[in-house]
This record gives C-alpha cells, structure tokens and sequence, in this order.
C-alpha cells in the first residue's frame, strides 16, 4: 500500500465519526465495566502512599472521570 493511501485511511475523518458515533450510542451497554474499571483503578491507589492531584482521562469521553 502506498503511504497516501495509508494516510487517507488513517485519517478518514468520515470513518472516524461514524466509529465515534456508534461508540456513543453504546456508551450504555459499557457502562458497567467503565464503572467497575474505575473501581479497581480507586482500590489500587488507595494501596499506594502517594497522592496525586492531578489525572489524565484519554479516551473515556468523561464517563466516569467525575465518579474519580
């Protein structure tokens, strides 16, 4: 494949909403695994002596960012 054509299909903006599209409308059916990653993530830290005020969400849409 040439690299033009690996940049169109990395870069398909048109694919990329439809993904995020169908993603969204799912959110609900994921929902619970979110929140028992979250929960892990929690118990895990609460195992650590440092404390951090500051974390970075990539990817979640802020789904459960404001339950941490």
């Amino acid at each position: 494949m040439s690299q033009g054509a690996m940049t169109s299909l990395i870069f398909d903006r048109a694919l990329l909403r439809r993904r995020r599209d169908r993603a969204v409308a799912r959110v609900a059916d994921v929902a619970p695994v979110l929140a028992a990653a979250a929960d892990m993530l929690l118990d895990r830290l609460d195992d650590t002596t440092r404390r951090f005020s500051r974390a970075l969400e990539i990817g979640g849409r802020e789904i459960q960012a404001h339950h941490l």
